[in-house]
């Protein structure tokens, strides 16, 4: 059997969490936002550099202080408290895939 690449790993990992009832966005050069998420905390992971920010009407800007970088690849986890809140993404220099799935308690 091949050994698959990180990147193509990290492709069917995001595409099944995002099947399995996760949110998922595109990542561009435009700033793109979810929906409002429920509360609760969320695990996101990206295929590819991007900037996150999270609130009422986020707008997502690179290399901005209000921005949290997440490298390709790299988890982190969001607390959600306020029923407004959705998250915004931008790319870092590349598209990809930033998917957000809720954590079990």
């Amino acid at each position: 059997m091949a050994r698959k690449s990180t990147s193509e790993l990290t492709e069917q990992h995001l595409a099944s969490n995002y099947k399995n009832g996760g949110y998922g966005i595109a990542i561009s050069s435009a700033s793109a936002a979810t929906a409002v998420l429920p509360a609760g905390l969320y695990r996101v992971c990206s295929t590819s550099n991007c900037w996150v920010v999270q609130g009422s009407a986020p707008t997502a800007v690179a290399d901005d202080a209000d921005c949290a970088y997440l490298a390709a690849g790299a988890i982190d986890f969001v607390a959600v408290h306020d029923p407004t809140d959705k998250l915004a993404v931008i790319r870092d220099s590349a598209d990809g895939f930033l998917s957000i799935v809720e954590c079990d308690e």
